[in-house]
Order: structure tokens, then sequence, then C-alpha cells
């Protein structure tokens, strides 16, 4: 509805731009040289809003679809995004390439600052070689 009456206003100010200035559409195509400032701010208003429009109806036939899909399946929409939510938050680490002889809880993985127990290896004469994980 919201989109149809934005539609409306478009064509409308379209059809306005036709009657008063001849010269807008030139050759089946908009002449957009022929309007001022003002007018142009207007129309670029006008297709702004007709756009999220246009979005907010995607948005809401995507939902119904997503819902009418879940329901196939005996679901709601509320029960797949509660399953799909945290997957989609997890922060995913490197993965780890280095660990302490010493201490094998600690691992690095090669990326930022190197942890003490590397400089402690290096301070005691081994290289990270003799720590790579294999």
């Amino acid at each position: 509805m919201l989109l149809h009456w934005f539609l409306t206003q478009l064509l409308w100010q379209l059809d306005m731009y036709l009657c008063f200035e001849s010269e807008f559409i030139v050759g089946g195509k908009m002449d957009l040289h022929v309007l001022d400032r003002r007018e142009l701010k207007k129309l670029l208003t006008d297709i702004d809003r007709a756009l999220e429009a246009i979005d907010e109806e995607n948005r809401m036939a995507a939902a119904r679809a997503a819902q009418d899909a879940a329901s196939r399946f005996g679901l709601s929409l509320a029960q797949l995004v509660d399953d799909i939510g945290p997957v989609q938050n997890e922060y995913i680490c490197g993965v780890p390439r280095y660990r302490n002889p010493a201490n094998p809880t600690q691992t690095w993985t090669g990326r930022g600052r190197r942890p003490k127990w590397v400089h402690g290896l290096e301070a005691a004469g081994l290289s990270l070689d003799d720590a790579a994980i294999e």
C-alpha cells in the first residue's frame, strides 16, 4: 500500500513535469538538465522514498516466504532464528601454529604480539620451529 502511494506520488510529480516542462522528456528519455536544483532535489527525495518503500516491501515478502518455508517443516521462524543466531555471532580464532613445550596449554597462531613464552624460548636458545605444531 505504501509503495503504491509513493509510486503514485512519483508518477504525479513526473506528470506535473511533463505538463509544465514539455522539454523534460526528449526522445522518450528524461532530460534532467531542464530542471532547476529545487526540482531535482524534490525528484531525488521522491525516488529515495520510493526505493525505501520497495525495500520494505521486499523485506516483508522475504519474511513471509521464510515463515511459510519454516511452517512447512512444522517450525516457527523464531525457532530457526534462535538456532541460527549464535552461529553467526561466534568469533573464529586463528589456528594455533606453535605450542609451548613447557606448558602445552599455551598456544600461539603466529599472528600479533609474541607471547612471553616465545620470548623465553628464544632466550633459552630455541627457535619457533622447536615449538611448531605438526
